[in-house]
């Protein structure tokens, strides 16, 4: 049913038509006509009686039509083509009219194209003033359709580092990943605003610093410099909420680190260091000779390096082009593209190495954590190897153990009792008296072994 009223000296048409709403609603057509929206069927008297109760919002949405303005609803102005500069993009807008709007808006397309859509004609100085006005707006949205914002550089410890954004639809959230030194990598499923990134990377910034002072041998990321017996020591301060005191330890670089569950003022940090000096000397210079021992190995024919508590002659065969390694009895054979010699390629040939080294230990560890596991009644954890700087091994919370793989390196009794001591914590997560009676339990001689890895360290490379 359909019908006009006058409301207030103003002639509306209004159409009825039944819905599966609750209750009686109204809407207003884009010709003006007002649809009321009924459950039931309503008579034309009752239906007047409703636009009448609603007569304000009815002629407050219903705008007239202006009789002088003789236009269709959208009409391009001769603005169209237009360039405008935003930083060192030019960007290309077309002013169009359409009456209904209420306000000016900006809209952007592909190809870096504007659009400003205006119930009215307006000027091109008008039109500069509302693109400045949504200027950050425009660039982010040009931006993700143009795969996102790139990168930029971000401050860590007051120095300036560069990060990328990396497209990787294959992830859920985004992720960090800091692999080379001087470099961050923002992997990210889909592209980012400039103002997103930088959040996220402020969100994690701790975290970022603490991986820039850990990898740091050039002093560019240190806390400060303490003289100690006339020479000057660079200092670092980490953050690591998991732990539960304070430690110092002397890094591979021979600076000072302190560890800490919570950030230091700087007096704090120099007030540690001076209190352990005559520690920190002494520490300083058993690293040092550690550090002249522990040399790398150049993998060149007939050298020798460990494995599992023997020596492994090196031997070079020749390949068809590619580079790999394999143990076999006591030889490390290593396969290169004829002429070549490993100092060329040492790092392919150390990946080699690697690889090689993971083939042969993982059985091995497999079948120690199966016997360890089997005496105190869980079951066998998955077994992954790493190449941590300090830990010999850790636990993840889904019952895996992480081993280091210089343990293929160390006698055998060292990567026994590293199994054992993580399979252990399978049972008891922390370090109190149960857990040391586990391990006893497993291993009767644990102290002996504890007692010389924390004594040696891990004084191998590859």
């Amino acid at each position: 049913m359909e019908g006009n009223i006058t409301i207030r000296g103003r002639e509306i048409r209004y159409i009825i038509i039944r819905s599966k709403e609750n209750g009686i609603k109204i809407a207003l057509l884009p010709d003006r006509t007002v649809e009321i929206r009924a459950p039931t069927r309503i008579t034309e008297s009752e239906a007047r009686r409703f636009l009448n109760h609603h007569a304000d919002w009815i002629l407050q949405h219903q705008r007239p039509i202006a009789p002088e303005i003789d236009l269709p609803l959208e009409v391009e102005t001769p603005f169209k083509g237009e360039q405008f500069i935003i930083d060192d993009m030019t960007v290309r807008y077309t002013i169009k009219i359409d009456q209904t709007e209420k306000h000016p808006a900006v809209l952007v397309g592909e190809g870096r194209e504007v659009t400003i859509s205006t119930p009215k004609p307006i000027t091109q100085k008008r039109a500069h003033a509302y693109l400045m006005k949504h200027i950050d707006r425009i660039r982010e949205e040009i931006f993700l359709m143009e795969g996102g914002w790139q990168g930029g550089t971000f401050p860590v410890a007051e120095t300036a580092v560069p990060y990328s954004v990396i497209i990787n639809k294959r992830r859920r959230y985004p992720c960090l990943i800091i692999k080379e030194y001087l470099q961050i990598n923002l992997e990210t499923p889909a592209p980012m605003t400039r103002p997103a990134c930088e959040a996220f990377l402020n969100e994690h910034k701790d975290w970022i610093a603490t991986v820039f002072q850990k990898n740091d041998t050039s002093g560019t990321f240190n806390n400060g410099v303490i003289e100690i017996d006339g020479e000057e020591i660079p200092y670092y301060v980490i953050t690591n909420r998991r732990k539960k005191r304070i430690s110092t330890s002397i890094r591979d670089d021979l600076a000072i680190e302190i560890r800490s569950p919570t950030p230091l003022p700087e007096v704090t940090a120099i007030s540690i260091i001076r209190d352990i000096t005559t520690w920190i000397v002494d520490s300083r210079k058993r690293k040092k000779d550690q550090m002249q021992k522990r040399q790398a190995p150049r993998y060149q024919d007939g050298e020798t390096i460990p494995f599992y508590g023997r020596l492994l002659s090196i031997r070079h065969l020749e390949s068809d082009g590619s580079i790999s390694a394999a143990i076999a009895g006591d030889e490390l054979l290593i396969w290169l593209p004829p002429g070549l010699t490993p100092d060329i390629f040492i790092e392919r040939v150390r990946t080699a190495v690697v690889d090689a080294y993971f083939s042969a230990i993982l059985p091995i560890a497999g079948e120690i954590a199966e016997r360890a596991a089997k005496r105190i009644g869980v079951p066998t954890p998955d077994i992954r190897f790493g190449y941590q700087k300090r830990r010999f091994g850790s636990c993840t919370p889904c019952n895996g153990i992480i081993l280091n793989l210089k343990l293929a390196m160390a006698p055998p009794m060292f990567l026994e009792y590293t199994i054992i001591h993580e399979v252990c914590h399978l049972i008891e997560r922390n370090h109190q008296k149960p857990f040391w009676d586990l391990v006893e339990s497993v291993l009767p001689d644990y102290l002996i072994h504890h007692k010389e890895m924390q004594r040696e360290g891990m004084n191998y490379v590859f």
